[in-house]
């Protein structure tokens, strides 16, 4: 439906050109809320009442002559009026009928006229929200609002992952920070925080103690100034190298750090917000990442992506983590357009060869595909 027939639709009343984003917003409010939770749970409206007040100040800022929603202009004209109000409401039922519609027969195919019609609605306030400079939502991307997408997915499904797959040994493991490693305490039971020493530790280099045990101060790039060769077990390296200027000499000390058969736990970012701490300087793809980790001499035993597409789209939005629900935030990874990239490695034990497996060729794209027909759920 155009603009011009919605505005038609609704008779005697001429709605300005900053009313009806208000009233398309309050729809597409409905849809997330109904997607994303069930519907007799209270949805999270803090970046609906955020777009509101901006949407207002948008209004005033370029001199419309339609009065910003709640002031007395607006009042006398009828529309902050309790009808106007029922109308909006109307849409968003109507909203929810098409989705509760489509959740119950299932329809995934972008082509069905219902699809196309909320999608179209999507479309058309995404585009007045990136023109009018009120997305992202979050100016933090989604800190300031709660959790983080990207830390609360790497929780949910990168701790699942290892520890259904028993891929770390012990007891010697080391991390940067201990994010992580604090859920694998039964195998690792000598931990190590590797910390950088221009943000920890006063600048020294060498060994401190700290609540999980030992830790090493040094920077990756000359780690065998702090750690001797051969030393640990398994090393996780989750969401240190976009932020390292020479990747190829840290992988190699990570390499000179594990002992032979030991284990590499790697991710980084496909895509992520500018982060510097305290730099930010790449992202990877899984063929970048599995390229990276080859050189240095491990062999690889997985590559993929982690998380769906959807929720990195969400992330660059400025959305959270509180925004969805529990099973959205654990939706199927996919390889499109992940948050981040994850490597699993091993450094083969003296006088042994090994090959890498799962790892995407060159030109492979019928992996990603696949990955994308299983994550919408029909053949594109």
């Amino acid at each position: 439906m155009t603009r011009a027939a919605l505005l038609q639709s609704h008779g005697a009343r001429r709605w300005s050109l900053c009313v009806l984003p208000v009233v398309v917003l309050l729809a597409v409010w409905a849809t997330f809320s109904i997607v994303n939770r069930p519907w007799n749970e209270t949805p999270h409206t803090g970046y609906v009442t955020t777009l509101f007040k901006r949407l207002n100040s948008t209004c005033q800022s370029k001199g419309t002559t339609s009065p910003p929603l709640g002031s007395d202009r607006t009042k006398s004209s009828g529309l902050g009026s309790p009808d106007v109000i029922q109308e909006m409401t109307d849409i968003t039922v109507r909203v929810q009928s098409v989705l509760d519609s489509l959740n119950k027969n299932e329809f995934k195919d972008p082509k069905d006229a219902q699809v196309k019609q909320v999608m179209e609605l999507y479309t058309r306030l995404h585009g007045f929200l990136g023109t009018n400079r009120l997305v992202p939502f979050d100016l933090d991307f989604g800190r300031s609002r709660g959790v983080t997408i990207g830390r609360e997915v790497l929780m949910k499904t990168l701790v699942p992952y290892i520890k259904n797959g028993s891929f770390l040994k012990g007891p010697r493991c080391m991390e940067w920070d201990i994010l992580y490693m604090k859920n694998f305490l039964d195998v690792c039971t000598e931990p190590y925080n590797f910390q950088y020493p221009k943000t920890h530790c006063g600048g020294k280099q060498g060994k401190f103690l700290e609540k999980h045990g030992l830790g090493f101060c040094g920077d990756v790039h000359t780690a065998d100034q702090a750690i001797p060769a051969n030393f640990m077990d398994s090393v996780l390296a989750t969401q240190v190298f976009e932020h390292l200027h020479d990747p190829f000499t840290a992988i190699k000390q990570v390499y000179r750090i594990l002992k032979p058969g030991g284990v590499l736990l790697w991710t980084a970012p496909f895509i992520s917000v500018f982060h510097a701490v305290p730099d930010d300087f790449f992202r990877y793809t899984i063929r970048g990442a599995a390229h990276l980790i080859e050189t240095a001499g491990f062999c690889i035993k997985e590559a993929k992506g982690m998380s769906s597409s959807f929720l990195a789209l969400s992330e660059l939005m400025g959305m959270s983590a509180d925004d969805f629900s529990e099973e959205t935030l654990k939706m199927d990874s996919d390889d499109i357009a992940p948050l981040f990239v994850m490597v699993i490695a091993e450094k083969p034990v003296t006088g042994e060869k090994c090959k890498s497996q799962n790892v995407p060729k060159a030109g492979d794209l019928d992996r990603f595909r696949k990955s994308w027909q299983n994550v919408r759920g029909h053949h594109a």
